[in-house]
């Protein structure tokens, strides 16, 4: 904790320069801007990571290479143990790296990005979502890496859902600073860049797969590992009956749907937004995912029962998890929502699959 404040205090008074206040653009044509930088934006940059505690509980450097559309290599350069750690994205497809340097007998930790951003099929569809579940304010954000930038403030319009702050490069676009707060409005998560450059030429050998480490996809391998799905489609292909969540919060919405077959086990992964905020539900046939779970989460487990079943909530100050089984069927509810919204959730798909007793 107090290399986190450390950083903090640095990073507040090295990054966050007061600029004049100006003619300021509207925040949709910022967040347009946001939402497509990595795509047209080639950069490499140094960022500092912090994640206060739960499954994201980190402070680490790192080095970022991206070179639009689709080429991206993020590399730690600290803490110790985890320098070289990092992954390649070439379009779809993402190489995870090893670190370099040997751990204790159950190896280094591994690399693991910052908590995911909501991601569109249609970027204009995101905005609207964001347009009609959050508030947008913009102002001056002063100077980040050298860089004059936009504050963008997303402020929700129900109670109970995380908000973010976005500094955005003015010229270009590109996130430079960002900070989730949680539904408790605690500050959960922040991502700040120290240096920033924006060559003309990037060497694509920066992006070349590694020879160690290993390749996302290929850690489960299947007809139906790849591709988004249809709810009717995700149906049609399963081999166990899919329950669809019979109440959603105010302004989610069905965004796409995944079929992973893993060993023996058929993974089915259904995501819903506002927006902002991604709503993931997992049923999984042919056995649990108990081993999976680390111990600090079985350590913060609460167990709670709906509809007289007995469930687990896990709850780092940040992610809801939320665990039961029915008939076979093992459930997990992930998202950053309010302890009621996720309870309402699991109880639309409890009544589905009828009482313990049936």
């Amino acid at each position: 904790m107090k290399m986190i404040g450390v950083c903090l205090v640095l990073m507040s008074v090295i990054t966050l320069q007061p600029v004049k206040e100006g003619n300021l653009p509207d925040p949709q044509d910022v967040l347009r801007q946001i939402v497509d930088a990595e795509r047209k934006v080639d950069f490499v940059g140094r960022r500092l990571v912090i994640g206060f505690g739960g499954r994201y509980n980190m402070v680490r450097e790192e080095k970022v290479i991206n070179k639009s559309p689709d080429k991206q290599r993020i590399e730690v350069l600290a803490p110790p143990e985890m320098a070289g750690s990092g992954l390649i994205r070439l379009g779809k497809q993402v190489w995870r790296i090893p670190p370099k340097m040997k751990g204790k007998p159950s190896g280094p930790p591994p690399y693991r990005p910052g908590p995911p951003p909501a991601k569109f099929g249609s970027p204009q569809r995101g905005l609207e979502l964001i347009s009609r579940n959050y508030s947008v304010r913009i102002s001056p954000g002063g100077r980040i890496a050298g860089r004059k930038t936009y504050l963008l403030q997303i402020i929700p319009k129900y109670k109970r859902r995380p908000s973010r702050k976005i500094w955005a490069d003015a010229a270009k676009g590109l996130p430079l600073r960002v900070e989730n707060y949680n539904s408790e409005g605690e500050l959960r998560f922040l991502l700040v860049y120290t240096e920033i450059s924006f060559p003309s030429e990037i060497d694509d050998r920066a992006f070349a797969p590694p020879k160690e480490g290993f390749k996302g996809e290929d850690r489960f391998k299947g007809p139906l590992s790849r591709g988004e799905l249809s709810l009717r489609e995700l149906k049609r292909q399963a081999s166990f009956p899919i329950l669809i969540p019979g109440y959603l919060p105010e302004g989610f919405e069905f965004q796409s749907a995944g079929l992973i077959r893993y060993r023996r086990r058929e993974i089915a992964h259904l995501r819903y937004t506002d927006g902002l905020v991604i709503l993931s539900l997992f049923e999984t046939s042919g056995g649990g995912s108990e081993r999976r779970r680390g111990m600090k989460e079985r350590e913060m487990e609460r167990r709670i029962e709906i509809l007289g079943v007995g469930c687990k909530l896990f709850y780092d100050g940040q992610l809801r998890i939320l665990r039961w089984e029915r008939k076979g069927i093992n459930f997990t509810l992930i998202g950053e929502l309010g302890e009621s919204d996720m309870v309402k959730v699991a109880e639309s798909l409890i009544a589905q699959s009828g009482n313990p007793s049936g």
